[in-house]
């Protein structure tokens, strides 16, 4: 999704005429940048607790 969605952002920033809905595109292509981290990071954790038998309690 997240390759998806960069790639229509850019598409609606390269055809905005008003440089206000170009910076809202941009802010938002940015949100989901990091939400697409945050959610690759809590995949990781998630998974290291999981094949961590120590920590299961």
């Amino acid at each position: 999704m997240y390759e998806w969605s960069q790639s229509i952002l850019d598409q609606a920033i390269a055809a905005s005429p008003h440089y206000q809905d170009r910076a809202l595109l941009a802010a938002v292509k940015e949100a989901i940048q990091e939400t697409d981290k945050r959610l690759a990071q809590a995949e990781g954790q998630l998974d290291g607790l999981a094949w961590n038998k120590e920590e299961w309690e």
